[in-house]
Protein backbone atom coordinates (compact mmCIF):
# COMPACT_ATOMS: atom_id res chain seq x y z
CA UNK A 1 0.00 0.00 0.00
CA UNK A 2 1.27 3.29 -0.65
CA UNK A 3 -0.13 6.78 0.65
CA UNK A 4 -0.01 9.78 -2.00
CA UNK A 5 1.02 13.14 0.09
CA UNK A 6 1.61 16.77 -1.90
CA UNK A 7 3.82 19.22 -0.66
CA UNK A 8 1.86 22.34 0.29
CA UNK A 9 4.68 24.83 -1.13
CA UNK A 10 5.66 22.99 -4.30
CA UNK A 11 2.80 20.90 -4.93
CA UNK A 12 4.97 18.25 -5.52
CA UNK A 13 3.69 14.74 -5.22
CA UNK A 14 5.38 12.22 -2.73
CA UNK A 15 5.09 8.44 -2.68
CA UNK A 16 5.55 7.25 0.56
CA UNK A 17 5.85 3.40 1.12
CA UNK A 18 3.79 2.38 4.47
CA UNK A 19 4.05 -1.52 4.01
CA UNK A 20 6.32 -1.79 7.37
CA UNK A 21 4.70 0.75 9.38
CA UNK A 22 1.38 -0.56 8.68
CA UNK A 23 2.54 -4.06 10.15
CA UNK A 24 3.41 -2.42 12.91
CA UNK A 25 0.27 -1.41 13.60
CA UNK A 26 -1.46 -3.90 12.56
CA UNK A 27 -1.05 -7.37 14.45
CA UNK A 28 -1.24 -10.36 11.60
CA UNK A 29 -4.03 -11.80 13.43
CA UNK A 30 -7.96 -9.62 14.08
CA UNK A 31 -6.26 -6.05 12.88
CA UNK A 32 -4.68 -5.77 16.35
CA UNK A 33 -1.38 -3.68 17.45
CA UNK A 34 1.41 -5.34 17.33
CA UNK A 35 3.57 -5.89 20.04
CA UNK A 36 5.84 -2.35 20.60
CA UNK A 37 9.31 -2.54 18.43
CA UNK A 38 12.34 -0.80 18.90
CA UNK A 39 14.12 1.38 16.73
CA UNK A 40 18.58 1.62 17.34
CA UNK A 41 19.59 4.77 18.63
CA UNK A 42 23.05 6.93 18.95
CA UNK A 43 23.72 5.76 22.77
CA UNK A 44 22.94 2.04 22.03
CA UNK A 45 19.58 2.13 23.68
CA UNK A 46 16.13 1.40 22.23
CA UNK A 47 13.46 3.41 21.11
CA UNK A 48 10.08 1.86 21.68
CA UNK A 49 7.33 2.33 19.21
CA UNK A 50 3.96 2.68 21.24
CA UNK A 51 1.83 -0.17 20.69
CA UNK A 52 -1.01 2.18 21.01
CA UNK A 53 -0.08 4.35 17.52
CA UNK A 54 -2.75 4.32 15.04
CA UNK A 55 -3.17 4.75 11.45
CA UNK A 56 -4.10 8.02 11.96
CA UNK A 57 -0.80 8.94 13.56
CA UNK A 58 0.70 8.24 10.48
CA UNK A 59 -0.95 9.98 8.26
CA UNK A 60 -0.53 12.99 9.94
CA UNK A 61 3.64 12.92 9.20
CA UNK A 62 2.46 12.12 5.75
CA UNK A 63 0.37 15.16 5.40
CA UNK A 64 3.31 16.97 6.50
CA UNK A 65 4.80 17.20 3.38
CA UNK A 66 8.59 17.15 1.99
CA UNK A 67 9.20 20.68 2.68
CA UNK A 68 7.44 20.03 6.46
CA UNK A 69 9.36 17.25 6.97
CA UNK A 70 12.63 18.93 6.46
CA UNK A 71 11.94 21.79 8.02
CA UNK A 72 10.85 19.32 11.44
CA UNK A 73 14.02 17.43 11.24
CA UNK A 74 16.09 20.60 10.65
CA UNK A 75 14.44 21.80 14.19
CA UNK A 76 15.52 19.04 16.25
CA UNK A 77 17.69 19.24 19.05
CA UNK A 78 20.68 17.11 17.47
CA UNK A 79 23.38 17.63 20.03
CA UNK A 80 21.10 15.73 22.48
CA UNK A 81 20.23 13.11 19.72
CA UNK A 82 23.70 12.30 18.44
CA UNK A 83 25.51 12.33 21.92
CA UNK A 84 27.99 9.51 21.87
CA UNK A 85 29.21 7.66 24.44
CA UNK A 86 32.44 7.97 23.09
CA UNK A 87 32.84 11.42 24.50
CA UNK A 88 32.83 10.13 28.06
CA UNK A 89 31.48 13.32 30.12
CA UNK A 90 32.66 15.99 27.41
CA UNK A 91 29.97 17.18 25.67
CA UNK A 92 29.38 17.24 21.62
CA UNK A 93 28.95 19.65 19.06
CA UNK A 94 26.92 19.27 16.17
CA UNK A 95 29.08 20.40 12.63
CA UNK A 96 26.34 20.35 10.10
CA UNK A 97 23.27 18.90 9.32
CA UNK A 98 21.63 18.11 5.92
CA UNK A 99 18.25 17.56 5.19
CA UNK A 100 17.75 15.52 1.64
CA UNK A 101 16.15 12.08 1.16
CA UNK A 102 19.39 9.99 0.46
CA UNK A 103 17.23 6.92 1.21
CA UNK A 104 15.09 6.56 -2.01
CA UNK A 105 12.18 6.67 0.17
CA UNK A 106 10.75 9.94 -1.01
CA UNK A 107 10.91 11.12 2.42
CA UNK A 108 13.54 13.61 3.85
CA UNK A 109 16.46 12.44 5.83
CA UNK A 110 18.94 13.85 8.27
CA UNK A 111 22.46 13.97 7.56
CA UNK A 112 24.40 14.97 10.41
CA UNK A 113 28.21 15.57 11.16
CA UNK A 114 29.01 15.93 15.04
CA UNK A 115 31.89 15.63 17.25
CA UNK A 116 32.98 15.53 21.14
CA UNK A 117 34.05 18.82 21.80
CA UNK A 118 37.31 19.13 24.09
CA UNK A 119 39.19 22.39 24.65
CA UNK A 120 42.53 20.02 23.86
CA UNK A 121 42.18 19.13 20.21
CA UNK A 122 40.17 18.02 17.93
CA UNK A 123 38.29 14.73 18.27
CA UNK A 124 37.46 12.11 15.32
CA UNK A 125 34.13 13.21 13.62
CA UNK A 126 30.41 11.10 13.96
CA UNK A 127 28.23 10.91 11.00
CA UNK A 128 25.24 9.95 11.25
CA UNK A 129 21.99 9.32 8.78
CA UNK A 130 18.64 9.28 10.71
CA UNK A 131 14.96 9.05 8.69
CA UNK A 132 11.88 10.30 10.18
CA UNK A 133 9.99 8.09 12.68
CA UNK A 134 6.10 8.06 12.19
CA UNK A 135 5.72 6.98 15.11
CA UNK A 136 7.69 8.81 17.61
CA UNK A 137 8.96 12.00 17.86
CA UNK A 138 12.84 10.57 18.18
CA UNK A 139 14.12 9.79 14.71
CA UNK A 140 15.51 6.72 13.87
CA UNK A 141 19.45 6.08 13.27
CA UNK A 142 19.48 4.72 9.80
CA UNK A 143 23.13 4.37 9.60
CA UNK A 144 26.55 5.26 11.03
CA UNK A 145 28.84 6.12 8.92
CA UNK A 146 31.91 7.46 10.60
CA UNK A 147 31.89 6.21 14.49
CA UNK A 148 33.57 9.17 15.91
CA UNK A 149 37.51 6.87 16.46
CA UNK A 150 39.54 7.62 13.87
CA UNK A 151 38.66 10.30 10.97
CA UNK A 152 38.59 14.19 11.50
CA UNK A 153 35.59 15.46 8.98
CA UNK A 154 36.25 18.75 7.57
CA UNK A 155 33.23 19.34 5.08
CA UNK A 156 30.20 17.41 4.31
CA UNK A 157 28.57 17.03 0.72
CA UNK A 158 24.94 15.62 0.54
CA UNK A 159 24.44 15.55 -4.02
CA UNK A 160 21.72 12.77 -4.54
CA UNK A 161 22.23 9.70 -2.53
CA UNK A 162 25.40 10.30 -2.22
CA UNK A 163 27.16 11.23 0.73
CA UNK A 164 30.90 13.01 0.81
CA UNK A 165 33.12 14.04 3.66
CA UNK A 166 36.66 15.36 3.26
CA UNK A 167 38.00 13.92 6.55
CA UNK A 168 42.20 13.40 7.90
CA UNK A 169 43.46 11.03 10.42
CA UNK A 170 46.61 10.83 12.17
CA UNK A 171 48.99 7.82 11.35
CA UNK A 172 50.32 5.28 14.30
CA UNK A 173 52.72 7.42 16.25
CA UNK A 174 51.48 10.71 14.90
CA UNK A 175 49.70 13.18 17.56
CA UNK A 176 46.32 13.65 16.45
CA UNK A 177 46.61 17.29 16.68
CA UNK A 178 49.13 16.97 13.44
CA UNK A 179 46.99 14.73 11.27
CA UNK A 180 48.86 13.11 8.38
CA UNK A 181 46.89 11.26 5.97
CA UNK A 182 44.05 13.14 3.97
CA UNK A 183 41.26 11.20 2.28
CA UNK A 184 37.75 11.92 0.66
CA UNK A 185 35.02 9.61 2.28
CA UNK A 186 32.37 8.79 0.68
CA UNK A 187 28.65 6.47 0.99
CA UNK A 188 25.90 5.59 -1.47
CA UNK A 189 22.67 4.14 -1.06
CA UNK A 190 22.41 0.85 -3.10
CA UNK A 191 18.20 -0.02 -1.80
CA UNK A 192 19.09 -1.76 0.65
CA UNK A 193 22.19 0.09 2.77
CA UNK A 194 24.87 2.75 2.49
CA UNK A 195 28.06 1.52 0.70
CA UNK A 196 31.30 3.11 1.16
CA UNK A 197 32.48 3.81 -2.32
CA UNK A 198 36.05 5.68 -1.85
Amino acid sequence: MRVEAASGSTGRRIWISCVGALLVILGAAGGQPSPGRAAPSVDGSAVAIPTSATQESLARTVRLGSDGVARKLAAMSWRAITRSPSCGGLPNTVQRVVTQDVSGDGVPDAVVLARCDTPTGTMPSQLYVFSPAPLSERPQLLDTLLDGRQWQASSLLVAGRRITTWAARSSPGVPNCCPDVHRQLAWSWDGAGFQQTS
